[in-house]
């Protein structure tokens, strides 16, 4: 059976809060590689009517519908989570430089415990699921900016660096993927929905061959040769709503971005207790910053840290 790799992200858009790129990998048959028949006994998509099934979706329709506890249903039961704190999940799940980026912020809130919820079960997949996240905080992020000129770039290196971490793992960190010789399969939304991804996969398996074998509109197919077992990579539209693993995916890294702007809104409601909260899109998020802005140096905080100029 092929080892199942969804990646995707939340964050893009806004202008306040931190970009999340997450990669998912589960063992799935390989008659069904989006896992939405094979493992229709425990999960569910948000098109269908609630039951005991695991809510999986694309994340902006289940915390549209369910907020923030409709993700950590998902997230907490797929991947077995246990009451711990943010500190000891961010170091199993969160790429080192990311997680020194975030323990430095005056907000992060290493104790706060996660999941919140007490949930049911957690799901019987054939074997556990497994992820890394990527959490770029506002600095980071203008900082890649600066360096490569767009954020475009910025996600597709992000993009880069979760899949050679999947496939090369640090010393540090325990590999994703078992060195077993199945067949790796790998899905991903488009890019700014591009149609030709070879340069960048490429540059991503620089010691390997890549191979387009199909790019359109609806799709985008490519192997690497070279490489004991098979990879394939499909970039596709609406991925999330085709791939249970991108979905959950999705839905892992939303969750991240909304523990992060839920600490970060905490934190500045200490100085302005009225304050709302914001998802950070503009309009919006351009008067909520107008807010707190008169307090930064007050804080000790420098605009950087908290506005993304891109």
């Amino acid at each position: 059976m092929p080892w199942v790799v969804g990646i995707d992200e939340a964050g893009y858009g806004p202008v306040l809060g931190p970009l999340v790129q997450a990669v998912v990998v589960l063992w799935l048959p390989p008659d069904d590689l989006t896992g939405w028949s094979a493992l229709r006994s425990m999960i569910r998509s948000i098109r269908e009517p609630p039951d005991e099934r695991v809510l999986i979706d694309d994340s902006k329709l289940v915390f549209g519908r369910y907020g923030m506890r409709g993700l950590e249903n998902g997230i907490a039961r797929s991947f077995h989570m246990e009451h711990q704190s943010l500190e000891t999940w961010i170091r199993a799940y969160v790429s080192e430089d990311s997680l020194v980026d975030w323990q430095r912020e005056r907000w992060f809130d290493a104790a706060e415990v996660i999941p919140q919820g007490k949930w049911a079960s957690p799901l019987g997949w054939p074997f556990p699921a497994q992820a890394r996240v990527r959490l770029l905080t506002p600095a980071a992020f203008n900082r890649r900016c600066d360096r490569t000129g767009n954020k475009a770039e910025v996600l597709k290196q992000g993009w880069i660096e979760l899949i050679r971490t999947l496939m090369a793992p640090p010393a540090s960190a325990l590999p994703l993927i078992p060195d077993d010789g199945q067949d790796i399969v790998i899905y991903s939304d488009k890019l700014g929905g591009r149609h030709f991804y070879w340069p960048m996969l490429q540059q991503c398996f620089a010691e390997k061959w890549v191979v387009p074998l199909y790019e359109k509109a609806d799709a985008s197919w490519y192997c690497v040769e070279g490489e004991v077992r098979g990879i394939h990579i499909h970039f596709l539209p609406r991925a999330e709503t085709r791939s249970m693993v991108v979905a959950l995916a999705s839905m892992l890294a939303k969750y991240v971005r909304e523990i992060w702007m839920g600490q970060f809104h905490r934190f500045w409601q200490r100085y302005v207790p009225d304050l709302g909260k914001t998802g950070g899109y503009l309009p919006h998020a351009r008067e909520w910053f107008a807010r707190i802005a008169p307090l930064l140096d007050q804080v000790g905080v420098h605009s950087d840290e908290i506005w993304r100029r891109r």
